[in-house]
């Protein structure tokens, strides 16, 4: 895992978007765990993640900023808060998790 980069995020991203839309909760979950390896890996060995992440809030994919957003909460916690609400209106699972992961974090859940 030496050669993983800010692409690596997006593209795990979209296919946990995809996975979610097909409700292959299989691929979802292999993917998720994916996912956060890699989000894991550049939080501690890239000194531009955090930036990069924030680029991602304005993707055009809606799954690349729903993960972009949640993995933000801690580092800018408005600018990940007012994308979730965004994304909250959006039909569907992706609204709905980012409707609930916003509540959770609004009562110190996360």
């Amino acid at each position: 895992m030496n050669n993983i980069t800010i692409d690596d995020f997006v593209d795990a991203a979209i296919k946990d978007g995809e996975f979610s839309q097909l409700g292959d909760s299989k691929s979802v979950n292999k993917n998720y765990k994916k996912l956060e390896s890699i989000k894991s890996f550049l939080l501690n060995n890239s000194t531009t993640f955090v930036s990069d992440l924030q680029k991602l809030l304005s993707h055009e994919n809606n799954s690349v900023r729903l993960h972009a957003a949640v993995s933000l909460l801690p580092y800018l916690p408005k600018e990940a808060s007012t994308t979730l609400k965004k994304l909250s209106s959006v039909p569907g699972l992706l609204g709905f998790t980012a409707k609930m992961t916003l509540s959770e974090w609004k009562k110190n859940n996360l």
